[in-house]
């Protein structure tokens, strides 16, 4: 799906890569979210609309191990780091 089209008249748009995993997303609004993945597919990093970052970090099992991310443009960092036998 690259567009959406609601009644109010806002759209949303979508953009993907070659194995048609989501790349950007666009709201009504005209607010851009983009995500960079990894050669396998997973997430890299996230970036918002107004600019803030999530970086992700994965172990050799492709588990989520950490999550950086930046709030403001001082880089304050919040970085949380999973132990790997967690579960969700």
């Amino acid at each position: 799906m690259l567009r959406i089209k609601h009644p109010d008249g806002t759209a949303e748009t979508f953009t993907y890569n070659t194995l048609g995993q989501v790349l950007s997303h666009t709201n009504g609004k005209g607010q851009t979210t983009r995500l960079q993945r990894t050669s396998r597919g997973l997430p890299s990093s996230r970036q918002d609309a107004k600019g803030e970052w999530i970086r992700y970090s994965y172990d050799k099992a492709l588990r989520l191990t950490v999550l950086v991310n930046i709030v403001d443009q001082d880089l304050f960092r919040l970085i949380i780091v999973l132990p790997a036998t967690s579960t969700w």
